[in-house]
Order: structure tokens, then C-alpha cells, then sequence
């Protein structure tokens, strides 16, 4: 068996995280092979969770699954807007046309071993809608979310202006210095 080339491992976490491949895609272009790649990310600890992944994969146009249409089978997801949907006929919340869930509400309800509130929704703390760890989930009366909601809106824009202030700031102090430098 032949010896595998030698990559370092910035450039293995850059053809991963930034240059956005999976493990697949960066052993072909590395001459790696895939459990090799999946190891040293592991050991980088820059792995990537399941709703990454998927996330990243609909990005790319793949599919969870070949075909158009969601299958079946107990479990299944597919992404429907930024939120994952996931098959649970059962579910009293399940839409009767297809038997699908948002995931995030079935993670949350299995995590509280109760159903969510009636008038409550799911939060994503980190503002990844794919990111269903039970952690990241916190449910909360609606109308408390839409004032959650209009406070982080109002916060973000505070901070965006803060940020352009800076930025010119710099740029200034940049100019000034290389004007004094001359």
C-alpha cells in the first residue's frame, strides 16, 4: 500500500471550512483518504455538526436523498425554507398532507418530555434555524419572542452603526498615519 501524500493541517481546515468541501471532497483533492480526513478534522476539533452538514449540503444543491420528493421513512428531513423538517406521522403537529414536523419543536418536545405550549414557539438561541441541539433550542410565549426578536434587531443595528464608526475610525487614523509616515 502506498504512503499518502503529506498535507498540513492548515490547509486541510482551510479546504474544509473555508473553501467549504466535505471530507469526501477534500480527500479527492488531497489524495487522502476520506477516514483520514475525518480523523485529522476530529483531531483539529473543527468537525462540523449534522445540521451544518446539511445545511452546507442543500447549499450545494445535493439532496439528503435522490429525488424530488421527500421519502417516508420515520426520521427523514429535508429543508423547507431554513428550517428542517422531519417525518413523524404520529406527531399531533405533524402536517396531515405529508406527516412532516419542524424538527426543532419535535427535538424540543423530546428533550422536555412535553408537548410545547399552545401559542409558544421554539427560539434558536444561535440564530442557526438548522441547529436543533437540544442547548440551542429555548421556547417562549410568542408574543415575549417578537419582543425578544425587535430588542436583538434593535441591538444589531446599534452595533452595525458602532462597527462603521470604527471602521472609519481606522481608516482615518490609517490615512494619517501614512500622510505622517510621507
Amino acid at each position: 500500500m502506498g504512503r499518502q501524500p503529506t498535507v498540513s493541517n492548515e490547509e486541510l481546515a482551510r479546504l474544509y471550512l473555508f473553501e467549504g468541501l466535505s471530507t469526501h471532497g477534500v480527500a479527492q483533492q488531497c489524495g487522502l483518504t476520506q477516514g483520514a480526513v475525518h480523523q485529522r478534522i476530529q483531531k483539529l476539533g473543527i468537525g462540523r455538526t449534522k445540521s451544518e452538514s446539511l445545511k452546507l449540503a442543500f447549499k450545494m444543491g445535493h439532496k439528503e436523498r435522490t429525488g424530488g420528493r421527500p421519502s417516508k421513512c420515520e426520521g427523514d428531513k429535508y429543508l423547507q425554507g431554513n428550517y428542517l423538517q422531519i417525518y413523524s406521522p404520529n406527531h399531533p403537529y405533524s402536517k396531515p398532507r405529508d406527516g412532516y414536523v419542524a424538527e426543532h419543536r419535535a427535538v424540543w418536545e423530546l428533550t422536555h418530555g412535553r408537548q410545547l405550549p399552545k401559542g409558544w414557539v421554539v427560539h434558536h438561541q444561535n440564530g442557526i434555524k438548522t441547529d436543533n441541539r437540544p442547548q440551542n433550542l429555548v421556547a417562549m410565549p410568542t408574543e415575549k419572542h417578537e419582543k425578544f426578536i425587535s430588542i436583538l434587531k434593535q441591538r444589531i443595528r446599534e452595533l452595525e452603526i458602532e462597527n462603521s464608526q470604527l471602521r472609519r475610525a481606522i481608516e482615518t487614523k490609517q490615512l494619517a498615519l501614512s500622510i505622517s509616515e510621507n
